[in-house]
C-alpha cells in the first residue's frame, strides 16, 4: 500500500554523495524498486523467479541465488569504498529448505531455513576475505522480525508486537575496530542503525541533509567492558498489520530495559525481567505504572511522526497492479493514513482463531488444497 517518500534520505544516497559504490541485492518482492528503496544505489538488483499461478507467499529468490549475486557484484565493483546491501528472505512462510538443511532439522522447517542462510552468510564472509576486503570491512547483520510460532496464538508475523517477533539479531562486525564477542545488554532499535553506521565510517549522523533519527552506539560499544552494561534506548514499535489487513485495532508499543506497553483496546503491561515470554498482563494490577508509559509511548510517537518522513500511499495504474498480484501482493485496499483512532476496532486477541482460520486458507491454497 505505501512507498518509500522520495523526501527521505537514505544511507544509500549519504554514502553515494561520498563517493562509496553502492549495490543492493534483494530476495523478496517486498522489496521491489517500486517501493523506493532503490534510492541511492547504482545497482538495485531485484531480480525474482516467476510465480505459480495459485503460489499465496511474495515472489522471492532462495539465499544462494542472493550469495552469488552478492559475490557477483563485489567482484564487479570498481576499486575502492562500498556499501552493499544483501537481503535474505528465506526464513519465511512457507519453510521449505534445500537438502540437507530440510534432512538436519526434519521436525523444524523453520530452524532449516535459518541453518540455510547462516550458510549462505558463511559463504558470503569466505568469499569477501578471499578478495582480501573481509578484514577491512564494516559487517552488520540485523533482521526484521521474528515469527509467532503459536507462542501467542501467531503462527507467522505482523500481527502481535511480542517479544518472539518483535525482538532481532542485531550484530556488528569490524576488526579491529569493535571488540569481537562483546554483548550488550541494553535495548536498542534499527533505527540506531544508520547513525552508528555512518559515526563508524566516520560521517556525522547530524550533518547529513536529514539528519538520521536514532542514536549512535558506539558508547555501548567501546572498549570499557562497563560500557556493555548501560542502560539502551526507549524502542518504539507499532503492529498496523490488524489494521490494514484485517480491520482490527493497530497495536504501539514502547519497549525499555525493564517493561514492555502495548497500546491496544485491552492495553498490555509486561515485566520483561521477571516475564520475559508475556505471559502476565499487569496493565489492570499496575494501571499508574501503566498510565504513565502510555504517556511516554504517546510523547515518543509525537516525536517519531514529527521527525520522520510520511510514507507516499501507492495508487497503481492497471499495469503495476498486474505486477503486484503476479509477485504475490493482496492489497488491504488502503486509500491513505490508516485513521487515527481504533475506538470500536477489535482487539487483535480476541481474534486468534479467526487469525489461524485465515493462515490455514493460505497456505492450503498455496499448496493446491483448494477443496
Amino acid at each position: 500500500d505505501y512507498r518509500l517518500n522520495p523526501n527521505a534520505v537514505t544511507l544509500a544516497e549519504v554514502l553515494r554523495a561520498r563517493g562509496f559504490s553502492t549495490s543492493a541485492v534483494t530476495g523478496s518482492f517486498v522489496l521491489d524498486s517500486m517501493f523506493g528503496l532503490d534510492q541511492g544505489f547504482e545497482i538495485y538488483d531485484d531480480t525474482l523467479r516467476s510465480r505459480k499461478p495459485n503460489e499465496t507467499f511474495f515472489a522471492e529468490r532462495p539465499a544462494q541465488a542472493v550469495t552469488d549475486a552478492a559475490l557477483r557484484h563485489l567482484k564487479e565493483m570498481k576499486p575502492g569504498r562500498f556499501f552493499l546491501w544483501v537481503h535474505y528472505f528465506d526464513p519465511h512462510h512457507p519453510y521449505v529448505a534445500p537438502s540437507p538443511f530440510a534432512e538436519q532439522y526434519p521436525r523444524s522447517p523453520y530452524d532449516a531455513e535459518i541453518a540455510y542462510v547462516d550458510a549462505e552468510i558463511g559463504r558470503l564472509l569466505s568469499g569477501m576475505k578471499s578478495m582480501g576486503i573481509r578484514q577491512r570491512t564494516l559487517v552488520v547483520l540485523v533482521a526484521d522480525h521474528g515469527e509467532g510460532l503459536g507462542d501467542h496464538g501467531e503462527e507467522s508475523h505482523g500481527v502481535f508486537p511480542y517479544d518472539e517477533e518483535m525482538r532481532v539479531p542485531f550484530i556488528l562486525s569490524f576488526p579491529p575496530y569493535l571488540p569481537a564477542g562483546r554483548r550488550v545488554k541494553g535495548v536498542v532499535r534499527t533505527v540506531d542503525i544508520m547513525p552508528t553506521i555512518l559515526e563508524t565510517l566516520g560521517i556525522d549522523p547530524e550533518g547529513t541533509t536529514t539528519p538520521a533519527q536514532g542514536e549512535r552506539l558506539w558508547s555501548l560499544m567501546a572498549d570499557d567492558k562497563s560500557a556493555a552494561s548501560l542502560p539502551g534506548y526507549p524502542a518504539y514499535a507499532e503492529a498496523m498489520t490488524p489494521l490494514l489487513l484485517y480491520g482490527w485495532s493497530p497495536l504501539f508499543v514502547l519497549r525499555d530495559e525493564k517493561y514492555k506497553y502495548i497500546e491496544a483496546p485491552r492495553p498490555e503491561l509486561y515485566d520483561m525481567t521477571a516475564d520475559p515470554r508475556e505471559k502476565n498482563n499487569l496493565a489492570s494490577a499496575r494501571a499508574d505504572l501503566a498510565a504513565g508509559y502510555r504517556a511516554r509511548l504517546e510523547a515518543l510517537r509525537q516525536q517519531v511522526t514529527r521527525a520522520g518522513t510520511a510514507a507516499e500511499a501507492i495508487a497503481p495504474d492497471p499495469e503495476t497492479e498486474a505486477k503486484l498480484r503476479s509477485l504475490g501482493y493482496v492489497g488491504g485496499g488502503s486509500t491513505g493514513a490508516p485513521p487515527a483512532g481504533s475506538a470500536g476496532l477489535a482487539d487483535p486477541k480476541d481474534m486468534i482463531e479467526a487469525l489461524g482460520r485465515i493462515n490455514r486458507v493460505y497456505v492450503a491454497f498455496g499448496a493446491g488444497q483448494f477443496e
